[in-house]
């Protein structure tokens, strides 16, 4: 019998049995490959269980799920006084009505005051105010039964500013949404309309700031922010880096050795600010300044017009204050409180504050 060479016949069951291996092979070449494909297109392991190495976070943070509500669907929309409920967007109206933005911050995952300020406050503040506006909420972590938009932020509201920045990137004017100006206010905020409507839209708008030293006995010149920097160590860091900016030099007070402090619950940037504002927070953010001292000293380069304002304490001006700060709506009686107020059924009361 013998090997067989090259040309000879071979026995009928050795042909067989070559042709069934070569079957075999193909099969497997066959299954390998469906495998490799498969695996291609699902997700890894660690993304199936939410296991990210550090270098992917960036890339976590900016993908959204399939699943997810949009941006657009979360968008509360309001013109002519009353809630658009028409789920398709007409971009041509942002190029000819005055519209602007309300961005609502919270700074815990707590979202219970949602159904609140979104079914009673706004529709209700919609009828007082005399522009068309949209809202957008934002807070720590994204939830689509509220219609939350995640900002990528810690909890605690120590860097909430960015919130605006977060805000800008996703309903900008590149995409169609040309606004007149950026409100951000607190998800404990009862802002009225009826005395906001007396304030120029056209200039930027904050809270009463006041003179700020790092000699100061504030508890937050004892504090540390995410990178472990002390907060006035970060504000020199950021004003150290903003020095080679001419315009910042022109505008900003703290080049001339004037800081401030102040509540940052409630501002207003007008449109004509935003690019300044951008360019400011980019840096301050960066630096993770504190929120109540990165506002005040961006606002106090933007010349912004202080609104009456009644945020913690007692309150004294009640009666005209434009924001009323803090107002849990947790609570059904600030509930009655806020509404109370927009219909001018009473706006003498004052919110339970602890400090």
């Amino acid at each position: 019998m013998g090997d067989s060479s090259f040309g000879s016949a071979m026995p009928p069951y050795h042909s067989c049995t070559m042709i069934i291996q070569r079957l075999l092979y193909l099969l497997l070449a066959f299954v390998y490959c469906f495998i490799s494909t498969r695996r291609a297109l699902l997700p890894s392991v660690s993304e199936s269980f939410g296991i990210f190495d550090s270098s992917l976070q960036l890339v976590k943070d900016t993908i959204v799920d399939k699943h997810e509500k949009s941006v657009y669907e979360k968008l509360l929309r309001f013109r002519n006084h009353t809630l658009v409920t028409n789920s398709q967007i007409n971009f041509s109206e942002y190029k000819k009505k005055k519209i602007i933005l309300f961005v609502v911050n919270f700074h815990f995952v707590l979202y219970s005051g949602v159904p609140f300020i979104e079914n009673e406050y706004f529709p209700e503040f919609a009828k007082h105010y005399k522009y068309d506006f949209d809202v957008i909420m934002i807070g720590p972590s994204s939830d689509d039964k509220n219609n939350i938009v995640s900002n990528q932020l810690p909890e605690k509201g120590y860097y909430s500013y960015h919130s605006l920045t977060v805000a800008y990137s996703l309903l900008s004017p590149k995409q169609g949404f040309h606004y007149i100006g950026y409100f951000v206010m607190n998800d404990d905020s009862c802002v009225d309309p009826i005395f906001l409507n007396n304030y120029d839209h056209s200039t930027s708008m904050s809270e009463p700031i006041n003179k700020w030293e790092p000699s100061q006995k504030w508890m937050w010149n004892m504090m540390k922010n995410s990178n472990d920097v002390r907060f006035p160590d970060a504000l020199f860091d950021t004003i150290k880096q903003l020095e080679s900016d001419e315009e910042v030099i022109n505008r900003c007070p703290f080049y001339h050795n004037q800081t401030y402090k102040g509540w940052s619950d409630f501002f207003y940037i007008c449109e004509r600010d935003m690019p300044f504002f951008l360019r400011l927070e980019d840096v301050f953010f960066k630096n993770r300044n504190f929120l109540e001292l990165a506002v005040p000293n961006i606002l106090s380069c933007l010349n912004a017009t202080e609104v009456i304002d009644c945020n913690h304490g007692y309150m004294p001006r009640i009666v005209d204050c434009v924001h009323v700060h803090p107002v849990k709506y947790s609570w059904n009686k600030n509930r009655v409180l806020c509404m109370q107020r927009l219909r001018r059924e009473d706006i003498n009361k004052r919110p339970s504050t602890t400090y």
